[in-house]
């Protein structure tokens, strides 16, 4: 369009209101304050550098949510770790199908060739954790593991395990129906909740009813007899060869009625009809909100919430766009109250400390501590919250920060050497009675590794600075280690700590490392 052309009109309103505009952003950004960028990454990625603060700061709310939201270069785990290649010194898989079975009837065999796949996966996985490449879809991953949750006890088939990560991580801000529709096709999920065995003469209602219970309405809203024909129009939904394979024979084409929908259903009919139930939006929305928020939202925010997935087609990328760029997001009577789960605890210990552990270690000490991936304890995948806080978990937390900041050799967890025996027997039997040995075999194999700690806290920190001047650099500690939360009392006593320690003649590294390890066992530092 030539000037001549242009509205003269238009060009005045854009002149008189652009200093207008420009006042606004001015506004917005002097609203936009250090512990705001700090209190959102902690929420939306996991143990956010204060060098991750500070951009997110300089960029502003909307450009750092936007940011998240777009998968960075490299982000996607590299095509051959999804790929059921033997490598070198595996047993054949008709061998490997025997020992399964042998071991499924109640023998107990080391089976370190099958697992060695999900152990090599678990490092990758670890490696992009610890480098930020993409933490946000990372964070909603660990999400959709304690929604869709699939053991490997159950599975015991790492690749299947492997190609169920891969595929939640891919679609992690797709729509819902999208993850409902493919992890109804899931080689891992049709092994862990029996659906290969779901045929037309003999249904098999374990996917039916998890799918309506767990995964999309929550308990109270469906019948016993939608399971029962839930499971009918999901008959035949088997996988071959690591392969999604229906049997078309198996499968109940008769008339069916689900949720007051009637027809000859199948299983992606049922997802349509599960969608448009008021209650799936109402479920997704409040599972959403706990785990970005950690407390149970009120009436109002939850209709709110579930009427916005409704509305955008379950669009998760717009559902976390609203949720995170909410300039009141997280609400300020909020911060602070938040449960860390314990691979959030450790991660983000790992990431600020400098202490970049093997993935195998990251996973052993956050499964002492209660949460051992690929691992949940049931289909209802972890409680979360409060229910990570025990006394027998948070000794746990205690030591594996020790550990990972090497104040305590490993054999002390593993063998009960010396004065360990009581904290050993802790870690095995946490209150819930429930043995969890899982993590000690892998710190006995990092132990047999000769895995050494390396922190970085000195060089992250700088010196201590001068003798009575211990405050500055116990703000300067809070700071790395709990950038949202600067407690006085908590200030004081750390400095009064790193004292204590300077006066034993500990080098720089060491006090850092010792005072660090005090700051995190406080119980306050489980909390964001």
């Amino acid at each position: 369009m030539s000037p001549s052309r242009f509205p003269v009109g238009l060009i005045l309103t854009l002149l008189l209101a652009a200093p207008a505009l420009a006042i606004q952003q001015h506004s917005a950004q002097a609203q936009w304050t250090r512990q705001d960028a700090a209190a959102l990454l902690e929420r939306a990625t996991q143990g956010p550098l204060p060098e991750e603060i500070e951009r997110a700061f300089a960029d502003g709310r909307a450009a750092t949510v936007e940011r998240l939201l777009t998968p960075g270069p490299g982000s996607a785990f590299p095509p051959a770790l999804a790929r059921p290649d033997l490598r070198g010194g595996l047993i054949p898989p008709d061998a490997l199908a025997e020992r399964l079975d042998r071991r499924r009837e109640g023998f107990v065999e080391l089976c370190s060739d099958h697992v060695a796949p999900l152990a090599d996966f678990g490092n990758e996985w670890a490696q992009r954790l610890y480098a930020g490449e993409d933490p946000l879809r990372d964070r909603m991953l660990v999400f959709w593991q304690g929604h869709f949750t699939s053991s490997f006890r159950d599975v015991g088939d790492a690749w299947k395990m492997i190609a169920q990560t891969q595929f939640l991580r891919a679609h992690a801000f797709d729509r819902f129906g999208v993850l409902l529709r493919g992890i109804a096709r899931d080689s891992a999920m049709l092994q862990y909740l029996n659906n290969n065995k779901n045929v037309k003469e003999h249904p098999n209602e374990n996917w039916a009813r998890e799918l309506l219970e767990l995964f999309s309405l929550g308990d109270g809203n469906y019948t016993e007899r939608d399971i029962k024909e839930c499971a009918r129009a999901f008959t035949g939904w088997r996988d071959r060869e690591r392969r999604f394979e229906p049997d078309r024979v198996e499968h109940d084409y008769g008339q069916k009625t689900i949720l007051g929908v009637s027809g000859e259903l199948d299983g992606d009919q049922v997802i349509e009809i599960v969608l448009e139930q008021p209650a799936c939006a109402r479920w997704l929305a409040r599972k959403l909100l706990v785990h970005f928020e950690g407390v149970e939202p009120d009436t109002a925010r939850l209709e709110a919430s579930a009427q916005a997935l409704r509305d955008s087609g379950y669009d998760l990328r717009s559902f976390l766009h609203g949720l995170l760029g909410d300039p009141a997001f997280p609400r300020a009577e909020l911060r602070g109250h938040r449960v860390l789960s314990p691979l959030e605890y450790f991660l983000a210990l790992s990431r600020r400390s400098g202490a970049q552990a093997e993935g195998l270690l990251l996973f052993a000490a956050s499964d002492l501590a209660g949460q051992r991936p690929f691992f949940p304890p049931s289909v209802k995948g972890w409680e979360g919250g409060m229910g990570w806080i025990t006394t027998g978990s948070l000794l746990a937390r205690s030591n594996g920060c020790a550990m990972l900041l090497g104040l305590l050799d490993a054999r002390a967890l593993v063998s009960g050497e010396d004065d360990a025996d009581a904290m050993t027997r802790a870690l095995l039997e946490p209150e819930s009675n429930q043995a969890r040995t899982g993590g000690l075999p892998m710190l006995e194999y990092a132990r047999a590794c000769g895995w050494t700690p390396h922190t970085a806290l000195a060089k992250r920190l700088g010196t201590l600075g001068e003798k009575g001047r211990e405050e500055d650099a116990a703000r300067r500690l809070a700071a790395l280690l709990r950038p949202t939360e600067q407690d006085a009392s908590d200030l004081a006593a750390l400095a009064d700590e790193l004292r204590a320690l300077r006066e034993r003649g500990l080098d720089e590294e060491q006090v850092w490392s010792r005072a660090a390890h005090f700051l995190l066992s406080l119980p306050q530092a489980n909390l964001d």
